[in-house]
């Protein structure tokens, strides 16, 4: 007579869960056996906190290769968790039983089969001749909605069993787990357990019930000789999210908040499950009384018993709250899918589960700078962190110290292109589970957030070559206040701009050399090198970029494009006279040499005449010859786009350049109109709604040149304002 009984379910089925309860109750074990590997098993007594939040994971890695590593998610209704709570309630032996992941991850990935079924759903068949369309929804309305007991395990196993003859060959993989889950039950034996439960995925169960149709020693020849690696395992908060299968977790299920209500509230679930989509629609400003409620329900059930089945299912509910709640609109009932049928509940776990010294800093970090909510929520969220603020700064520092460890909890939203600092910074928000793999790995830098950012930065900056990798990690290391590795940063960035010939590698460093000078004014950081780096940087690039302007394409137009505009703007922030007076001889060369491309050409006459250096009259004489009916329509398209980046004022308080351009626009011809409407579309549509306005009152109305108004100033109270404005406007 067997002293093991073998209970095979579905992973994360709530009609396994408590079919599992019943059966444990009814044997009465006195061992416990679960299919999960075999060195997680130390990480079993934590799962007794009534602290821990679930869905939980349990996470498996080789601490010496943190690509290697494997993730066993737990919900509520999950029938391995409620076995590990029984067996903590009756004080139990309990065990893991599966192949350990020292031994699993290093095996080769190869599938070796061979069958008439289709392996990926070998209930498909049976689910056809059931009259279901798909495996997972036959499943749940044979066995997850079904009360029952002992007896549906034999029913699972008789039908597995079944299955499983008509494969010829199985995975490599699953023949030598199921060889050790075997050994694990042997042994359990051999300890004298008399009444030992099994709990298994229904696939295995005809292979681990009758230990006598496999020999142990044909189980011990598969297991011998394979490798194997150290791992650690810890316990880390999951989410419903991905626990679904969409969620990629191979492992998982469609509808886990479905899943969930099933389990707490099976007999009234229809209705439930539609109150809380009235209540979600009604939460986001749509109608849901409670006549449709009322409605929604019946009508579910209705469904459900045409198609004699015991209880509407997902189908029966979607069908319901399309037509009474959702006015058969799609967009409605997908803010319903998101939210009950997935679901957005995330784990929690209590402050004595053990993890890396690294994952308590960080989680007190963001507990510090108030980000807790936004931590313990699965749904991506936006804040604004004032940096004036001792929580706001920390926060970001935090969020850019995570992402320097490619632990993106949060993503930066862009101001405006021109901005070099603020007072304030936007994040997207959002913790995936599998960030926690990532901490861990990044624990080899340091045990603390600050300590681990710094090292990583100074490890990671020895091995660059690429000077515009460096000057983009000089952002984020400024703006992660990590003062010694910016200093390394800064010595090879010297080291590298010294032999860098690329004037357009050069320009996307000052920019950044230049926010580093400003932000050292409140973190005490030493001018000296970044002084010596611009000295050397500067005069390379104002030598260099008016022949790097000449005989370019379209895209590297654009990308100088961008790089003039930015350089412009930092090289004022400077306020050196000795590099302004420089930087307007470059523009000026650029201007006036006739191969400069066209876009380029337009910039910087518009820097020169915005700077006062370049009359109005001067380039006048300019828009003239390059709108002149000899050139090219896209030509003159790409210089009036030049001209104009980013704000239609210059034609607004300029009536001479209006008039060209009027002017112009009325000589081109349709077909070459037709040609260039693309980019006037792109040139007019960064400009502001209060700007268009005012260009389609003068299109339609006319437009003639006002003399300018003579007005006096008082002198006096523009000296008071005047230090205010320039703070704002230029040190913003």
């Amino acid at each position: 007579m067997n002293k093991h009984k073998v209970f095979g379910i579905r992973h994360h089925g709530p009609g396994s869960a408590k079919n599992v309860m019943r059966a444990l109750e009814e044997f009465q074990p006195d061992c416990i056996l679960i299919e999960a590997p075999a060195d997680a098993e130390k990480v079993i007594p934590l799962s007794a906190n009534k602290k821990m939040k679930l869905p939980l994971a349990i996470l498996i890695y080789n601490p010496a290769d943190f690509n290697q590593a494997a993730f066993y998610p737990f919900a509520k209704f999950s029938p391995e968790w409620q076995a590990l709570q029984y067996g903590h309630k009756h004080n139990l032996e309990m065990g893991f039983i599966d192949l350990p992941q020292s031994q699993s991850l290093p095996l080769p990935e190869e599938n070796q089969y061979s069958n008439d079924l289709d392996i990926t759903d070998p209930l498909g068949n049976l689910a056809q001749i059931a009259g279901f369309k798909d495996s997972e929804r036959w499943w749940d309305f044979t066995f997850e909605y079904a009360e029952s007991g002992m007896e549906i395990f034999a029913l699972i196993e008789d039908m597995v069993g079944a299955l499983r003859k008509e494969i010829i060959d199985q995975e490599r993989e699953t023949l030598l787990r199921e060889a050790y889950m075997r050994n694990q039950i042997r042994n359990a034996i051999k300890n004298n357990f008399d009444r030992i439960a099994v709990i298994c995925g229904a696939w295995h169960a005809p292979t681990l019930n009758d230990l006598s149709a496999f020999k142990q020693k044909d189980d011990n020849a598969l297991l011998k000789g394979l490798k194997k690696i150290k791992t650690e395992a810890t316990w880390i908060p999951w989410t419903y999210e991905r626990l679904a299968r969409s969620g990629g977790y191979a492992a998982g299920v469609d509808s886990p908040a479905w899943y969930d209500l099933i389990f707490n509230s099976k007999k009234d679930s229809a209705t439930r499950w539609l109150t809380k989509a009235a209540r979600l629609l009604r939460k986001n400003g749509l109608d849901a009384s409670s006549a449709n409620i009322i409605e929604a329900v019946n009508l579910a059930k209705h469904l459900a018993a045409l198609r004699d089945i015991p209880l509407p299912g997902l189908i029966e509910l979607k069908e319901a709250a399309l037509s009474t709640l959702c006015n058969g609109l799609d967009v409605k009932f997908n803010l319903i899918e998101t939210n009950l049928v997935i679901g957005n509940k995330v784990g929690k776990l209590p402050k004595n589960v053990p993890t890396v010294p690294l994952q308590k800093d960080v989680l007190q970090q963001i507990k510090k700078a108030r980000l807790s909510k936004e931590y313990n929520s699965s749904d991506p969220t936006t804040k604004k962190l004032d940096l004036r603020k001792p929580t706001g700064l920390l926060g970001s520092k935090l969020l850019h110290r995570l992402s320097i460890l490619n632990i993106p909890f949060g993503k930066a939203r862009k101001g405006s292109r021109y901005a070099t600092g603020s007072f304030s910074e936007t994040w997207k928000l959002k913790w995936k589970p599998e960030y926690s793999i990532r901490v861990i790995e990044a624990s080899m830098w340091g045990n603390d957030i600050q300590e681990a950012t710094r090292s990583y930065v100074v490890h990671n900056v020895r091995n660059e070559s690429k000077l515009d990798r460096l000057a983009e990690l000089l952002e984020k290391v400024l703006k992660a206040d990590l003062p010694l590795a910016l200093s390394s940063l800064l010595q090879q960035i010297s080291q590298l701009a010294v032999l860098q010939s690329d004037t357009s590698a050069l320009m996307t460093l000052v920019p950044q050399l230049i926010d580093a000078m400003r932000y050292g004014s409140t973190r005490k950081l030493d001018y000296t090198q970044i002084e010596e780096i611009l000295q050397n940087v500067l005069p390379r690039i104002m030598i260099g970029l008016p022949t790097t302007c000449i005989g370019i394409n379209e895209d590297l137009a654009n990308e100088l494009f961008q790089k003039i505009q930015r350089l412009n703007h930092s090289i004022f922030i400077l306020k050196n006279p000795n590099y302004i007076h420089d930087w307007y001889q470059t523009l000026i060369r650029i201007a006036e040499n006739s191969g400069t491309h066209t876009m380029l050409d337009a910039l910087v006459h518009r820097i020169l005449f915005e700077r006062k250096i370049y009359t109005s009259e001067k380039v006048s004489q300019k828009m003239h010859y390059q709108l002149s009916v000899g050139s090219q329509s896209m030509e003159q398209a790409l210089w009036i786009e030049g001209f104009l980046f980013g704000s239609a004022m210059i034609l607004i308080h300029h009536y001479p350049f209006w008039k060209i351009v009027d002017d112009w626009l009325d000589e081109v011809e349709e077909s070459h109109f037709m040609e260039i409407v693309p980019v006037l579309r792109r040139t007019f549509a960064e400009f502001s709604p209060a700007e268009k306005r005012k260009l389609i009152h003068y299109a339609r109305n006319g437009r003639k040149e006002k003399p300018l108004e003579k007005r006096s100033f008082n002198q006096e109270r523009i000296r008071v304002i005047m230090p205010v404005l320039e703070k704002i406007f230029i040190d913003k």
